[in-house]
This record gives C-alpha cells, sequence and structure tokens, in this order.
C-alpha cells in the first residue's frame, strides 16, 4: 500500500492541463468564431438577394412605394446588403419590366449613395450593350450626389457613356451642363441632352427657359 502511494506521489500533477489553454491560442479560436459567424451572415444576405428583387417585381408601384411597405422593405433590405448585392440588381434590368427596372433603379441609387465605389460601376454600366441595363443604371445616377462622377463621364470616350451622364445629368436638374451638349456633334449625345433637359414638370419648363434666355 506505501508502495502504491509513494506511485502515485511520483506521477505529474495534470489535474488542471487540460482545461487550461494559452492565451493566444483562445485568441485565434475566438478569431476564427467570428469568420465563420460573417461568413454565414453574408452567406445569408447575398442567398436572400433573388427573393427580394421578386418582392420588388411583384409589389414595387412607381413614385408609390410608401403605399406598399413589402417592396419597401426589400428596397431597404438590399440598400443594407450594399455592394454584394450590385451584380444581380444589374443582371434583373435585362428582365425588361418596367417597374421592376425602376424598383431595381431605386435601390442601386440607395446603395450608390451609401457606398460611393459602387458609382464607377454604374458608370460603366452606362455603355452596356443592353439598352435595358443602360436605361435602369441611367435612373440610378438621377441624384445630385453623383453630378461631379456624371460630369467627369460626360467627357468619356465612350459615346454610350457620355450620353448616359447627359442624360442622368439632365434629370438631376443639372441643366447648365447639359445645355452645351445640345449642339454637340454627336447626335446620340445631342440626343441625350434633349430627352434629359425635357420639362418632367413647370418647375423644370421654367428653369430651361430661364437658362436658355440667358445663353441669347
Amino acid at each position: 500500500m506505501a508502495l502504491t502511494l509513494m506511485s502515485c506521489s511520483l506521477l505529474p500533477h495534470t489535474t488542471n492541463a487540460v482545461s487550461v489553454q494559452p492565451t493566444n491560442q483562445l485568441e485565434v479560436n475566438t478569431d476564427i468564431k467570428q469568420l465563420k459567424k460573417e461568413s454565414k451572415q453574408k452567406q445569408t444576405a447575398e442567398t436572400s438577394i433573388s427573393d427580394l428583387i421578386e418582392i420588388i417585381e411583384q409589389k414595387y408601384i412607381v413614385y408609390q412605394v410608401d403605399n406598399y411597405p413589402e417592396a419597401k422593405a426589400a428596397i431597404q433590405q438590399l440598400a443594407e446588403i450594399g455592394k454584394p448585392a450590385v451584380p444581380e440588381l444589374i443582371n434583373a434590368l435585362k428582365k425588361n419590366r418596367i417597374l421592376l427596372t425602376f424598383g431595381v433603379a431605386e435601390t442601386l441609387s440607395k446603395i450608390a449613395q451609401k457606398d460611393s465605389s459602387v458609382v464607377p460601376i454604374l458608370i460603366n454600366k452606362l455603355g452596356d450593350e443592353n439598352s435595358q441595363v443602360r436605361f435602369g443604371v441611367m435612373k440610378a445616377l438621377e441624384h445630385d450626389s453623383f453630378v461631379p462622377e456624371l460630369k467627369k463621364a460626360s467627357q468619356n470616350k465612350n459615346p454610350r457613356i457620355a450620353a448616359g451622364a447627359i442624360f442622368a445629368l439632365g434629370r438631376a436638374y443639372q441643366n447648365s451642363i447639359v445645355l452645351p451638349f445640345l449642339n454637340h456633334k454627336n447626335s446620340l449625345i445631342r440626343r441625350s441632352a434633349a430627352l434629359g433637359l425635357a420639362p418632367s414638370s413647370r418647375k423644370k419648363t421654367a428653369q430651361v427657359l430661364a437658362i436658355i434666355k440667358k445663353m441669347h
């Protein structure tokens, strides 16, 4: 019995060895858990993009989105997802469904206003081969917060990009920038300037007429 007790006393004391981990190992485990959580959240968000776009397609009404809470909520969720939603939103423009186009344009505009890195993506799409994509992106860029980028894009060597930027500038009430393009040598740019300046309200009509009078 004495021998047994002595033998036990000679064994290393390991009672707490298993439960104690180095501090740096705990930090690594925490980082891994956080990365997994973020990855799962991103995956969930991205898989829901198509469902949210479908809600917009079914529920969106131009200029009446506040009366349709489902569409409003879908637009808000997509705006919160942000840049990862942009490719699928742009692709949705190809469906050529007018209410969807306006809903997607509003969503893209909200995303670009929050994340300036999206603006060059939209401007580049002004040169897309698909006319519905070009139109949707032009609608998305009809906001005064994009004026500096649009002004630069109006000088782009690609006439489609330049024309789209000029149209969006006109719709954003940047008449003084757009008017000179009415005399441009390129007919596409002239038409875009004219369409951008086309009065959509009495207020805009008065503004355009006032600027024209000052030019003569």
